[in-house]
């Protein structure tokens, strides 16, 4: 029966953590230290106090696990003397929430105040979001998300909405609209929706394959040719994992395995026969 109690306090208290996660998530707004001109009751703030309390289990878990090592084997009365060390526990919290109360009240009025201390905490609120754009920039592959970074990055170093675009060599309503997506998303409003249409035709296996195919030899796969094209490999790719793919589709993802395509070198048939040696490498090539 007590577990089975204990498993309705979790869900509620999970529950409860939940809708103050989803009312969080629904605020919107900009972070506003001066003081707000509507005031929460005592009344509503002792009884969220107490919800939060009671449907955290941690507490219960304190209470039932770490107080009784404090009780007496031989104590005529435990249950008192568990009350007791409670009312102690909570006595000394109460003393130092309200310290920590207190402390922020003092930081919170001095920071309304003083406008040199609200500066200083906008620029280094600003170095850190700069440092994080940098690391960004810096490690990303994606030129697009490159673009964007460098927008923001330019906006934080003074530059207008014209000069970014100029910059960029953007529109000014494209410059605004991705600006606008970093102050109301932060770096997850660079992420892109995706794209609708037909599924890529060159799979993992199919990149991984290509990888291994690309530093061997034709022959090793019995194709009679002396070097990769981008067509032989299609053919390769046909007859492997019945899948037509065009040679331009090949081109473009030898890019991703780091493999680079060049023309082939055409050589006139009555040059090259005079050339010492000819006879034996054609002799040497039709031996395959």
């Amino acid at each position: 029966m007590s577990a089975r109690v204990f498993s309705v306090l979790k869900l509620a208290g999970a529950s409860y953590l939940l809708y103050i996660a989803w009312n969080m998530w629904r605020e919107a707004g900009t972070l506003d230290i001066h003081q707000n001109s509507t005031e929460t009751s005592l009344t509503k703030i002792i009884i969220k106090a107490i919800a939060i309390n009671l449907l955290n289990p941690k507490l219960t878990i304190f209470f039932f696990a770490f107080l009784p090592l404090f009780v007496s084997n031989g104590s005529a009365s435990p249950t008192m003397d568990m009350i007791l060390l409670s009312a102690v526990f909570m006595g000394i919290t109460l003393i130092v929430f309200a310290l920590y109360g207190i402390l922020a009240s003092g930081v919170s009025a001095y920071l309304v105040n003083s406008s040199k201390a609200v500066k200083r905490l906008q620029q280094a609120f600003a170095f850190i979001l700069v440092a994080r754009l940098r690391v960004i920039y810096e490690a990303t592959t994606c030129p697009r998300t490159r673009l964007r970074v460098q927008m923001v990055l330019l906006s934080q170093d003074g530059y207008s909405v014209e000069e970014i675009a100029k910059i960029t060599r953007k529109s000014d309503d494209t410059v605004r609209y991705w600006l606008h997506r970093f102050q109301q998303g932060g770096c997850s409003g660079w992420l892109e929706a995706p794209h609708s249409g037909r599924p890529a035709e060159i799979t993992a296996s199919i990149e991984t394959f290509l990888h291994e195919c690309v530093p061997q030899s034709p022959r090793d796969f019995q194709i009679n040719r002396p070097g990769w094209t981008t067509a032989l490999l299609a053919k390769l790719v046909k007859r492997r994992f019945q899948v037509s793919v065009s040679d331009e589709c090949i081109r473009q993802h030898l890019q991703h395995v780091h493999a680079v395509c060049r023309r082939p070198t055409w050589t006139v048939k009555h040059l090259a026969q005079q050339q010492a040696g000819y006879a034996q490498k054609k002799g040497h090539f039709h031996a395959y």
